[in-house]
């Protein structure tokens, strides 16, 4: 399975599957991005994110996954994340994803419900993110799947191509 650790310093992985990555970026309500260098200086360390990376923005490349039905999917997750902004900071994902308002989770935490839809590789994917505080600061999860119910008309050919 390949590595789904925060990059800022690691290389970048290309997909298993011939497709794009998706990449998170976060951002201030101001729309400003996120730098490593705002993030607790302890949570850097204990990533291994080291000082010459702190004036890049923080940004998470999605690995491309598959489900038990075959389809591709991305799925990350990251608890602990000291965001600068807390539930207001934005999740971008190729660009603006809708927040939602701050609602109470299932579990009692604070959430903030982001969502949207992007193309990857011509094929359209929804997107969903969510920042809740937790005990540590705060827990992030973006899970991007093929968009339901999109098939196109009945008239174009499934798995090819007239020609």
């Amino acid at each position: 399975m390949a590595d789904r650790r925060v990059a800022g310093g690691a290389e970048e992985q290309a997909s298993d599957f011939g497709m794009p990555c998706p990449i998170v970026s976060f951002h201030h309500p101001s729309g400003d991005v996120v730098t490593w260098g705002e993030l607790d200086p302890e949570f850097l360390r204990a990533s291994g994110i080291g000082p010459a990376a702190w004036d890049r923005p923080v940004r998470v490349e999605l690995v491309a996954q598959r489900s038990k039905r075959g389809n591709t999917f991305f799925s990350y997750e990251q608890r602990r994340l000291p965001l600068p902004d807390g539930l207001e900071t934005e999740i971008r994902l190729d660009g603006a994803l809708e927040a939602d308002k701050v609602s109470e989770s299932k579990r009692g935490n604070a959430t903030r419900r982001h969502h949207g839809t992007l193309s990857i590789g011509g094929t359209p994917y929804d997107a969903v993110g969510y920042v809740a505080k937790s005990r540590s600061p705060y827990w992030v999860k973006v899970h991007v799947q093929k968009a339901v119910g999109r098939r196109g008309s009945a008239a174009e050919p499934r798995g090819g191509r007239f020609v």
